[in-house]
């Protein structure tokens, strides 16, 4: 079959007969494809004559230590509920969010961020300050929890002052 007929099938836009949409149905489910949305929407620009808008992944990446992963994954308290308030608010806005653990030792940029499957980051830990410059040159970046003062990005801070308030009147109203 033709690129069209295939394009005709995924987007539902012509009839197609119903045994040539089972064969094409069936050759995407073979070769496990899956349309890529960035290249959909320069194409659809460009066939409507539009002049092609910056591309939009509705995609946060939320890059942290590898560390701070794994300690999220048990509920320690504190990184699970930044992860969850994070997860709400993109979802509320309509966006996803990619989890991206870093080693300590990372200084290349990972692949998620070089491919531009991202629209910004959210930046959680201490992470070497080569690979942030490198980061704060690509898209934007806010930093979680801290104020790199040599970096030119926005930071998100905690209230400890309103949280230790609630801690020790939670812990005065238990009788301790």
């Amino acid at each position: 079959v033709s690129v069209a007929t295939v394009s005709r099938v995924i987007n539902h836009s012509n009839p197609v007969s119903g045994d040539i949409r089972f064969r094409v149905l069936n050759a995407i489910n073979q070769l496990n494809y899956h349309p890529q949305p960035l290249f959909s929407q320069v194409f659809r620009d460009c066939r409507s004559g539009r002049s092609s808008s910056p591309l939009r992944t509705r995609t946060i990446g939320f890059l942290t230590p590898d560390w701070l992963l794994r300690k999220a994954q048990h509920d320690d308290g504190y990184y699970s509920l930044v992860l969850a308030g994070v997860q709400q608010a993109c979802l509320q806005n309509r966006y996803y969010v990619t989890l991206v653990g870093a080693t300590p030792d990372l200084v290349e940029i990972p692949s998620i961020i070089l491919e531009n499957r991202i629209d910004g980051l959210l930046v959680e830990g201490q992470l070497p300050v080569k690979l942030l410059q490198l980061l704060i040159r690509r898209l934007p970046i806010v930093f979680v929890d801290n104020t790199p003062s040599d970096l030119p990005a926005s930071s998100v801070m905690p209230d400890v002052r309103r949280a230790t308030r609630e801690v020790l009147t939670h812990l005065w109203q238990m009788g301790h």
